[in-house]
């Protein structure tokens, strides 16, 4: 019955009417909380032939006449990709140009899959198109305050979708939930009914077909109805003409506006061949086109989408519209390498670069296996007389890069190559990330304990494998190149030069002798915030809470060169072996400058800080505020430990599940006085009151989760060089510990005094950004939603704190956070709607609250300030969806390095129990409590699965091969599983494990 009524719709589709019967949308404009894709009406710019012209003149190249001139267009060619993709899987199809052939062709989506036996030349070329890195993987993500990268699209609209390497079109029907998750509900261009996570959606036009029609057309899987199936009939049609129109526009013919002749990558990669470019699909459309409209932005993404060989969708594409160009070093680099696996497959009994590097790569394995170096104790490097040449490094290059994360929307050309170099070293059947990274390790190329992470184009920006800490060696070279403040009148700043004098200084307020306190870990190398308490002898009830940040705005201006470096990279990121900071430790802690808090003992200088002041009353609302920029003469400096131990606090819970206890760090600060006590009393007191407010009095239930903690107790030492190309032997293994603690756990005790206390001081800057009517950005978060908020309640503890498996037990759902210039409301805080919660705490790690300290600046200096804001609401837009893509990254990006050593440490335990290692205790991986996060499904093998999360280890793990009748498992159900294994590497980090008794 449901082939019969999908194919009958299918042939009713095939007497779809030409692209006329199709009417055109009208171009509509970006919008940072809609669906629509298409960029903003172009701005005016010359005729055609005068535009053809001026190319002419900046190229030196012939272009065929305009149209008017009654000549045809001549199709875009560029000769050298043409002349080396002789043999294309799409007959006729340019390599940069979309869809070269002049007939209308169907677009062919081909998953080559993992290349068994030989390379065949169409494969190679398919190779040739394939997939690179986003600059993050898509890790799991916490329920509530995390940010949305989606957009919502109305019924109605088309959109494309892009999911393990696969694309299809379709119209969206409906929105609904399943297993606490919004899924959209579309019809495709085969006729069937889908449900897609909006994550899956890289191009939406809205009002294809109307809201009604949608509707009518139902979200059964057989359509039972006459009504239901003619709306699919007349929804499909529309759908094909889409597709058409789109394949039409992308052809060499009419349609084709743009007569010289060059070639897209060259004029769109970075002029540093080591480094990646960046384009949007405007700029990229604006080449093929003059007057580009919807369905010639969505040949354009096509084209680039197809092409992942040189250009990635970046991460929040669906909002930016922004693609990555691949370094011409690395497209030669894997274009090098296929020619020669092709060549081998050809001629294998022939030497080559690719026969020499496989008989090398198999001794040095062997070699490695029979005598392995020391896999514990101190971490030391020797060198080692490696035979690697010039060839050899190439394929050692290419199959580091290989391990770059990468998402599914677009095929990896790395994929076939890999995993026929892996195959023919290893004599292995299959090939995982596992695999290759053991791979690397044993041909002595990386260290055991190597980060993956940092070898990513994020991080090390130049994929210079041999740098060393590449992103503060370019922080310190612009510090070293900016001068220091000189007191020049009427001075022009430049990109170098730093503020001659503080521009706030004639209105900055001394604080004098009230004391400040400055709490954090005893790690922590960018000191932020501090806060203090003052007493209001005539209002016994009430006081003020003044909220101190540092104020590097006092220096860097916007237009620095640091700024701007900080604006690339947007936020500090803090990994287990390494740190990479936003602005250089050298301008941080320079004595001069300043920008670090410290304790006034160590320091003659004031602390210069911007500050937020807050009168509450015993009731804790908020009854007064101040901003200002102020001067500090008496800061304290503690740590989170020493203050918990002085007032008593219950120690911060954590559990270890392999052995171990949490050290106590305290002694590294002088102790605190009776007069200290008392003021943190007072604080903690105050910070408590704000924390009864939202669970009491205004009921907001809170989210808890556990998390897993990697303790680095050794570091490797600085001198080691891990990659190492030439190759080394690397001995030892750094000492970790494994922790695992939660959420509620930990926020209280002084870590809970300090976050009450940023709390109030983020919903004081919205306000003051307000009353002054300042561009300024809001984080926004919708209230959980419950089908029974009683019952919801019920799963709560006494402080409104819900388990995140009770959460789904409870069918609750979780919005994303955004961003917003309006001050909306953040329900999780209790923020109603026009008070707002701005970022503002840390400008020393996160670019966003630096640029909103420029603006506070701008205000405070009242008559004196410039005519202009520095960001105005158009460049806070911009802003907008930068913060947005930049803070699901980190977030996902740092939560993805604690998982891999998680992992790393998991399979050294299981590795050193399966060979004989005793477990007084017992083995925790035999028997480890789980729960499930949704319904199980088939995998691609029709083994019944579904992702859990493991409680007491704080990860989440995939579970396999459960029992048929586990195929209903509502969401939250309780199982116990043991290891399977594990996959370490950058793809598809995961534990897997199955069910025992």
């Amino acid at each position: 019955m449901r082939r019969h009524c999908i194919r009958s719709v299918l042939l009713q589709c095939t007497e779809t009417p030409g692209p006329s019967s199709f009417q055109p949308i009208q171009r509509l404009s970006f919008s940072t909380s809609s669906s629509v894709l298409i960029p903003a009406t172009p701005r005016p710019r010359p005729r055609p032939e005068q535009r053809r012209r001026e190319a002419n003149r900046d190229a030196g190249t012939a272009t065929a006449p305009d149209k008017d001139n009654k000549k045809r267009k001549a199709p875009f060619v560029n000769p050298r990709s043409a002349f080396r993709n002789k043999a294309t899987v799409d007959k006729g199809r340019s390599p940069d140009k979309p869809y070269g052939s002049s007939a209308p062709t169907p677009v062919r989506f081909i998953n080559p899959g993992p290349l068994r036996g030989h390379l065949l030349q169409n494969q190679k070329e398919l190779f040739l198109q394939g997939d690179g890195p986003p600059p993050v993987p898509e890790g799991d993500i916490q329920l509530g305050e995390e940010l949305s990268l989606t957009a919502t699209h109305s019924p109605g609209s088309f959109v494309e979708l892009r999911r393990n390497e696969r694309t299809s079109e379709a119209i969206v029907l409906t929105d609904r939930l399943v297993d606490g998750k919004l899924q959209t509900v579309c019809l495709t261009s085969t006729g069937e009914i889908t449900a897609t996570m909006p994550t899956d959606v890289f191009f939406s036009v809205p009002n294809v077909i109307s809201a009604d029609l949608a509707a009518r057309c139902g979200t059964e899987g057989i359509s039972e109805t006459p009504q239901a199936l003619n709306a699919r009939i007349q929804a499909l049609k529309q759908l094909r003409s889409i597709s058409i129109e789109a394949q039409q526009a992308a052809q060499g013919s009419r349609m084709w506006d743009r007569q010289k002749i060059l070639s897209v990558y060259d004029e769109l990669k970075h002029h540093d061949p080591k480094k990646w470019g960046s384009c949007t699909l405007e700029q990229v459309a604006d080449l093929f086109y003059v007057q580009p409209g919807y369905i010639n932005y969505y040949a354009t993404h096509k084209y680039l989408m197809e092409r992942p060989l040189k250009y990635i969708a970046e991460t929040g594409y669906i909002r930016n519209q922004k693609f990555r160009v691949r370094p011409e070093r690395d497209v030669k680099e894997i274009q090098t390498v296929e020619d020669w696996i092709a060549d081998y497959r050809i001629k294998p009994k022939v030497d080559g670069p690719y026969k020499n590097f496989i008989e090398k790569a198999q001794a040095v394995v062997d070699a490695y296996k029979k005598q392995p170096p020391r896999d514990s104790g101190p971490m030391t490097q020797e060198k080692w007389d490696s035979s690697w040449n010039d060839t050899d490094i190439v394929i050692l290059s290419y199959l580091l890069r290989s391990l770059q994360q990468h998402i599914s929307s677009q095929l990896d050309p790395y994929q076939i190559g890999r995993n026929t170099i892996v195959t023919d070293v290893l004599r292995v059947a299959e090939v995982s990330d596992d695999t290759i990274h053991r791979l690397l390790i044993e041909l002595r190329i990386m260290a055991p304990w190597q980060d993956l992470h940092v070898l990513s184009p994020l991080l090390n920006p130049s994929g210079d494998f041999g740098a060393r800490g590449p992103i503060e060696k370019e922080l310190e070279q612009i510090y070293r190149a900016s001068s220091h403040p000189q007191p020049i009148a009427g001075l022009v700043l430049g990109p170098y030069d730093f503020h001659p004098s503080d521009p706030l200084d004639s209105v900055r307020h001394d604080f004098g002798n009230l004391k400040t306190f400055v709490i954090d870990s005893h790690t922590a190398s960018e000191l932020d915030d501090g806060v203090s308490v003052e007493r209001i002898p005539s209002e016994p009830e009430n006081h003020w809470i003044h909220v101190h940040i540092a104020d590097p705005a006092r220096q860097l201006h916007p237009g620095h060169a640091l700024s701007v470096r900080a604006r690339t990279q947007f936020s500090a990121l803090y990994f287990g072996t390494e740190l990479f900071p936003m602005l250089p430790f050298s301008v941080l802690h320079d004595p001069k400058l300043g920008l670090s808090l410290t304790d006034t003992v160590s320091r003659d200088q004031p602390n210069h800080v911007m500050t937020f002041s807050i009168k509450v009353d015993g009731k804790a609302k908020v009854l007064d505020y101040k901003v200002r920029a102020g001067l500090l003469r008496n800061v304290r400096k503690t740590t989170y430990d020493e203050v918990d131990l002085a007032l008593g606090n219950e120690a911060f819970s954590k559990t270890y599940p392999f052995g171990g206890t949490r050290p106590t760090r305290v002694g590294v600060n002088a102790p605190l006085s009776e007069d200290d006590l008392a003021d943190l009393r007072l604080l903690r007191k105050l910070a408590l009151d704000q924390e009864y407010k939202r669970a009491v009095v205004d009921r907001i239930l809170l989210l808890d989760s556990t998390f897993v903690e990697i303790d680095m107790l050794t570091l490797p030492p600085v001198d080691i060089k891990s990659p190492h190309l030439p190759g080394a032997v690397y001995h030892g293994f750094p000492e970790m510990q494994y922790s695992v603690g939660s959420i509620s756990n930990e926020d209280h005790g002084a870590r809970n005094l300090v976050s009450e206390m940023m709390k109030l001081a983020c919903q004081v800057a919205s306000r003051f950004a307000s009353d002054h009517d300042l561009p300024f950005i809001r984080r926004a978060v919708d209230p959980f939603e419950w089908p029974d908020y009683e019952l919801a309640l019920k799963f709560a503890n006494n402080t409104n704190v819900i388990s995140q498996q009770d959460f789904l037990k409870a069918q609750g759902f979780a919005s994303s956070g955004k961003y917003m210039l309006e001050p909306g409301a953040h329900a999780l805080l209790g923020l109603p709607a026009g008070v707002g919660y701005s970022r503002v705490t840390s400008p020393l790690r996160r670019f966003m609250d630096l640029a909103l300290h420029w603006q506070i600046h701008h205000a405070l200096l009242g008559s004196k300030a410039p005519a202009r804001v520095p960001f105005s609401k158009e460049e806070m837009e911009t802003l907008i969806l930068e913060a947005g893509v930049k803070d699901v990254q980190y977030r996902r990006l740092e939560k993805a390095n604690k998982l891999f050593y998680a992992l790393m440490y998991l399979k050294r335990f299981a590795s050193d129990t399966a060979r004989g290692v005793e477990r007084p205790n017992g083995d925790p991986l035999s028997r480890i409590k789980a729960w499930t996060l949704h319904t199980p499904s088939r995998d691609n093998l029709n083994s019944l699965s579904v992702s859990v999360v493991l409680p007491d280890l704080g990860i989440q793990a995939y579970a396999m091969d459960l029992p048929s009748f586990y195929v209903d498992l509502p969401p939250g159900s309780d199982l116990l599983v043991k290891l399977n294994h594990i996959d370490l590497g950058l793809r598809r980090t995961k534990m897997y494990v199955t069910l025992t008794s």
